[in-house]
C-alpha cells in the first residue's frame, strides 16, 4: 500500500488489490506522465480508476467500470 519510494519515480503503477481510496503516497511515487491504475471502492465493489501525473501537482483521472477485488491490506489501506 506504500510503494518502494526508493525505486521512486515510476513510469507505471499498477496496484491489484481493492483500496478504500487512492493513497498519496503512490501519486508521489510517478514521473510527470505516469500512470496509476488502481481499484477503488469498498469492500464489495471497486471503480477501476486511472491516475496520471500530468505535473507536480496536477493529475488526471479516469474512472472505468465496477469490478471486486481482493482488499488491499497495510497502513495506506483497510
Amino acid at each position: 500500500s506504500r510503494g518502494i519510494a526508493e525505486h521512486a519515480p515510476y513510469d507505471k503503477i499498477i496496484v491489484t488489490a481493492g483500496a478504500p481510496f487512492v493513497p498519496e503516497i503512490l501519486l508521489k511515487q510517478l514521473k510527470i506522465g505516469g500512470i496509476l491504475v488502481i481499484p477503488v471502492g469498498d469492500e464489495h465493489s471497486q471503480k477501476m480508476v486511472t491516475v496520471i501525473r500530468v505535473s507536480e501537482s496536477d493529475f488526471d483521472r479516469i474512472e472505468l467500470d465496477t469490478f471486486r477485488f481482493v482488499p488491499l491490506v497495510g497502513d495506506q489501506a483497510w
